[in-house]
């Protein structure tokens, strides 16, 4: 899918926001969402749940590779920290994969600090 001309940084004027609200199948927790569409398809999303103990886990946090780099990450995270602030959250949290130097760079723009490093090998034997 290619950019069209007039789709540039901050060229909200294209996309359609919504904001959902999905109860999670696992169990009681409200699932909190916003995703963007761009002709009817969905382009970009983030999930996120609070938790007992008052923290706010973002869970995904999605940009198609064509509409990166245009501020939708950027104002996604900007409306789950939001959200976590009117839920009463003391804590948001959330995953950055190894090697998404993107993502990580994202979070820390939003004062997010890695406060753990997980290491695994595949095979033990």
């Amino acid at each position: 899918m290619g950019k069209e001309g007039a789709f540039v940084r901050g060229g909200q004027a294209l996309l359609e926001e919504q904001k959902v609200l999905v109860k999670s199948l696992s169990s009681v927790t409200w699932r909190f969402g916003r995703y963007y569409s761009y002709s009817g398809l969905v382009v970009a999303f983030t999930t996120g749940y609070l938790t007992e103990t008052n923290v706010f886990r973002v869970v995904e946090l999605f940009v198609s590779p064509p509409f990166r780099r245009l501020g939708i990450g950027d104002e996604l995270l900007t409306e789950m920290l939001a959200l976590s602030r009117s839920l009463g959250a003391l804590t948001l949290e959330t995953v950055v994969l190894p090697g998404s130097a993107a993502s990580k760079s994202l979070m820390e723009s939003h004062g997010l600090k890695a406060r753990a490093i997980v290491m695994s090998r595949e095979s033990v034997l």
